[in-house]
């Protein structure tokens, strides 16, 4: 196991490759911010500043790939365009994670239709009903159809929050109340954050769609739905 330093002669800078998608990218950090089996070097500690940008890191789990440094692996392939042959070995896995997890029986599909001053749009949606679906969500999902999205079947109506941990794609999040009429709407929510989604409003309903939908379809608060 390596580690950076100028005994080993690498740096981070040795490794920057800016033309690898950040969809990509992302998944990769993901692993290595929460793997922690992907690699025996992170469930050591380490602290000190990024090499490139000097940026105090603080201190946390040393995550890694080949090589092993005492900063926060993510960092770099998100911030810095780091990229080593392990980062590729990394994405292979998830993606084969991934594709594993789609072919399993495929997923109870059902059409909802908004109507709209303009007529009505439609998204072919996959049920979330069960708790584990529910807080499953769409996390991990790397791609998702541009007329694809998931419905949420929550248990009762009231005002509920959702976040984006573990979700790597951005979302438009449309919340849906008992008579079937959209109460809130939240467009662009940010890929990995925890930060709490609400709209103040008691819904029953809420469907993920990918980011953009709501704006190009005319989507609006008070427009009735249709469940097929």
């Amino acid at each position: 196991m390596l580690y950076w330093g100028e005994s080993v002669g690498e740096r981070p800078h040795d490794h920057v490759h800016s033309d690898v998608p950040i969809v990509a990218r992302k998944q990769v950090a993901f692993v290595l911010r929460h793997g922690r089996n992907a690699h025996p070097g992170t469930n050591l500690k380490g602290w000190a500043t990024c090499r490139i940008c000097e940026k105090d890191l603080g201190s946390g789990n040393l995550t890694a790939f080949g090589f092993v440094w005492p900063e926060r692996a993510e960092h770099y392939v998100l911030k810095h365009d780091v990229w080593t042959p392990e980062c590729s070995m990394l994405l292979r896995h998830a993606l084969a994670a991934a594709n594993q997890s789609s072919q399993s029986p495929s997923p109870h599909l059902r059409r909802v239709t908004v109507s709209t001053p303009h007529g009505n749009v439609s998204v072919d949606v996959e049920i979330a009903s069960s708790q584990q679906a529910i807080d499953q969500g769409l996390m991990h999902r790397t791609h998702l159809p541009s007329n694809a999205g998931m419905l949420f079947v929550m248990p009762a109506e009231r005002d509920w929050k959702f976040y984006m941990r573990n979700t790597l794609l951005p979302l438009d999040l449309i919340f849906i109340d008992e008579d079937l009429a959209i109460v809130g709407i939240i467009e662009h929510a940010v890929p990995l954050s925890d930060r709490s989604l609400t709209v103040g409003s008691s819904s029953k309903y809420v469907i993920e769609v990918n980011a953009g939908w709501v704006a190009a379809h005319g989507v609006g608060v008070g427009m009735p739905v249709r469940i097929e």
